[in-house]
């Protein structure tokens, strides 16, 4: 994942964005004076800035983990599942040992698009700290571990498979939450208004697990966020959807065409 997440910050890197441009008219026969904003925003901007905010996320580090799963005790041959309940994680960290003298691996494998995988960890787990007098296994402490986990997985389980001797030990299991963030909108048509009237739009943004705190700015002064307070935070693990209000506010004539940049990348282009 990270060499293409490298690959595309390169490309954003080097990518030559236009901005944008306020055409100012006149309405010399109208009755009164209307104001409207025009569209005007990169396709190829927004699709690199989706798949920028996906490789962010990946490797960032999210504060939202589920505790919950109790211990496993592996005997011989043996499995045990770990099912997602419809959340999705996207990483895995435990710590794990065998019984002295424990051979083969304790693998971990994860279940996408209904079936399971090939092993996405495998290790005979553990450290031995004291050994007979004959050289052998006497004790086996616990290692700490990680893996990382698709997003689309809705189960994980624990394994062992034939040649596998005594028991393999599970315990300090935390999964993390994979990051939500849903923005209902890429574009607000805000129409004609009258000068110095106000039009007020909402986008509604659902979210769950985010790395760090949201924030968003507007790239012109026609436009401005009423609420930044009700921006989405990070110490929120539950799926959670919030409303943030924005208004258009021209002070003159003219065509606007704004867009609102969030810290993750995403945009919403206003007009």
């Amino acid at each position: 994942m990270s060499k293409y997440c490298h690959f595309w910050r390169l490309v954003m890197n080097n990518l030559s964005i236009r901005r944008l441009q306020v055409e100012l008219f006149l309405h010399r026969f109208a009755p009164f004076a209307l104001i409207k904003t025009r569209m005007r925003y990169s396709t190829i901007h927004k699709l690199l800035a989706v798949l920028l905010f996906v490789c962010s996320f990946a490797q960032a580090s999210a504060v939202c983990k589920n505790t919950d799963q109790g211990d496993i005790t592996l005997n011989t041959i043996d499995s045990e599942e770990i099912d997602f309940a419809n959340r999705s994680y996207n990483y895995i960290t435990f710590s794990a040992k065998r019984s002295p003298l424990g051979q083969k691996e304790l693998k971990l494998a994860e279940y996408v698009n209904g079936k399971w995988s090939d092993p996405i960890w495998a290790t005979n787990p553990g450290k031995v700290t004291e050994k007979t007098i004959l050289g052998t296994e006497k004790t086996v402490d616990y290692v700490d571990y990680s893996c990382a986990i698709s997003p689309q997985a809705t189960k994980i389980k624990f394994y062992t498979e034939t040649g596998a001797t005594l028991k393999k030990y599970i315990i300090n299991i935390a999964l993390t939450y994979e990051p939500v963030l849903e923005i209902t909108t890429s574009e607000i048509d805000f129409g004609y208004i009258r000068q110095g009237e106000v039009s007020t739009r909402d986008i509604q943004i659902t979210y769950a697990a985010l790395p760090s705190n949201l924030t968003a700015s507007v790239s012109g002064s026609a436009f401005t966020i009423d609420n930044p307070e009700s921006l989405p935070q990070q110490d929120v693990c539950t799926k959670t959807t919030t409303t943030l209000k924005v208004s258009f506010r021209p002070t003159e004539l003219g065509v606007f065409s704004e867009v609102v940049t969030f810290s993750n990348g995403s945009t919403v282009t206003l007009y």
